[in-house]
């Protein structure tokens, strides 16, 4: 087997977990949520064991006012960073605020695209 016939497979069963999850619900926040989840199972699958993946923000604390809210990014779905190199500023199972150096991929996942 070749390493893209392994990655096509992948992406078929993630298409059709999402084909699935659509035929029990049209509600578009579960939809999204389920689909976030299941890009950062296989992101886990993936990844070394030595990074983490969970939903979350990127926060640059500024050094004069020191206020976490200030430098801090947008919602991102799938953050992907090294709790080793520099421990989180918050982290539990499912979600993560961490400084930009311990980043190694900050992922939006899209239903669809729209190109204007």
């Amino acid at each position: 087997m070749t390493a893209r016939r392994y990655f096509e497979i992948e992406r078929e069963k993630l298409l059709l977990d999402f084909e699935r999850i659509a035929l029990l619900t049209g509600h578009p926040g579960t939809l999204g949520a389920f689909r976030e989840a299941r890009i950062r199972e296989l992101l886990r699958k993936l990844t070394p064991g030595s990074l983490r993946i969970r939903s979350g923000f990127v926060a640059d604390i500024p050094s004069a006012s020191g206020d976490l809210k200030e430098g801090q990014s947008r919602q991102v779905d799938c953050l992907v960073y090294d709790a080793h190199r520099v421990a989180p500023i918050y982290e539990d199972e499912q979600f993560a605020i961490v400084d930009p150096s311990a980043l190694y991929a900050a992922i939006e996942v899209k239903s669809s695209l729209t190109f204007y």
